[in-house]
């Protein structure tokens, strides 16, 4: 029965796993919009500096993620980011 439902989740996601290795990103976090952040996540470890850039803010565009594993799409990763957002 396991089985079953594993195939079924399986199938679900293309038949393809998602893999993320590493995140690195700079944000700007909801609770304190004074300052951007760098954020790096690892498999174990996540880890959140502020650029103590108060004065010279960074534009909206010079801001993202950059994702390295495999078998990821955007689909999933907004995904991924949703789940643990909430």
């Amino acid at each position: 029965m396991l089985i079953d439902i594993l195939n079924k989740v399986k199938d679900n996601v293309s038949g393809k796993y998602m893999t993320i290795e590493w995140i690195k990103a700079l944000i700007t976090l909801e609770e304190d919009d004074k300052v951007d952040y760098w954020l790096e996540a690892t498999f174990d470890e996540i880890s959140l500096w502020s650029c103590k850039n108060e004065s010279k803010r960074l534009e909206p565009q010079e801001k993202g993620y950059l994702v390295y594993g495999r078998n990821i799409t955007l689909e999933k990763f907004w995904e991924v980011l949703n789940c643990y957002r909430t």
